[in-house]
């Protein structure tokens, strides 16, 4: 066999060889980014089911506090409001100053129970919210909070508001509600804040108090639903949300929501 001929073989066998390799390595490259993209697929697919469920749970959530909402306002404040009269009857009716007095205060108490019923009522109410508006919804939330449990509430806003959508509103509204009456629960807090602060494009809201706060690590591990629930919402509404707290210093959540504009 001559010089050149070996050469050829040499040659083409390793240009074989390496023909080979290529293609090896491209199936694996091809067969990996298959992979990739049935992970990513499996994934959307997952994020869509656990999105739908979470909006489906909220729509039954809507309707009941709905519901509820209609009970406190249409038959509990109605009973309330016959009780307090009758009360005023009882007052006038009598020469008693010392049941006079009592009975007056008694009523006073029903006057306030029924202002509370009815607050109750309407930031339970999707169509109120909606209706009124988030900064309006929001200071009547604290202004329960505040009637309620004696608790120091402050509210503010910054920035040309943007535009969430009213869907959007409405779950962004019951996750500030959420994250209040979480720290009202379990912080013992003697001040709340909230604050809007409209940004070009998006809001941040933060929802700050002074309670006990908690380990989040911890509270993780207990299978505390208050920080899914609101991390879940938040996914919901494209935006991410930032939980701190410690114990004994409170607790500080952030929420920054893009607009639809975005």
């Amino acid at each position: 066999m001559s010089d050149a001929t070996i050469i050829l073989v040499l040659v083409s066998g390793t240009l074989l060889l390496i023909l080979i390799a290529v293609l090896i390595l491209l199936y694996v490259s091809l067969r990996k980014k298959k992979q990739y993209r049935h992970h990513i697929e499996q994934q959307e697919t997952e994020h869509r089911f656990a999105a739908q469920l979470m909006q489906s749970r909220l729509e039954v959530q809507e309707q009941t506090l709905k519901n509820l909402s209609a009970e406190l306002h249409d038959n509990i404040a109605q009973v309330l409001g016959a009780v307090k009269l009758q009360l005023h009857l009882l007052a006038s009716g009598t020469d008693d100053k010392e049941q006079q007095a009592l009975a007056k205060e008694a009523t006073e108490t029903m006057r306030d129970a029924i202002r509370d019923v009815r607050s109750m009522s309407h930031v339970m109410n999707g169509s109120y919210v909606l209706r009124k508006g988030l900064n309006e919804s929001i200071e009547k939330d604290l202004g329960r909070i505040v009637a309620a449990h004696r608790i120091k509430c402050k509210f503010t806003q910054s920035g040309e508001a943007c535009n969430l959508g009213e869907d959007r509103e409405l779950l962004l509204f019951r996750i500030i509600q959420e994250s209040v009456a979480n720290a009202v629960k379990h912080g013992n807090p003697g001040n709340i804040s909230v604050s809007l602060d409209y940004t070009p494009g998006a809001l941040q809201v933060t929802i700050e108090d002074n309670g006990r706060g908690f380990d989040k690590m911890q509270a993780r591990q207990n299978g505390g639903t208050g920080m899914m629930h609101i991390e879940e919402r938040t996914k919901l509404l494209k935006g991410t949300v930032d939980i701190n707290s410690e114990k004994d210093k409170g607790t500080k959540i952030v929420l920054t929501i893009p607009s639809l504009d975005q």
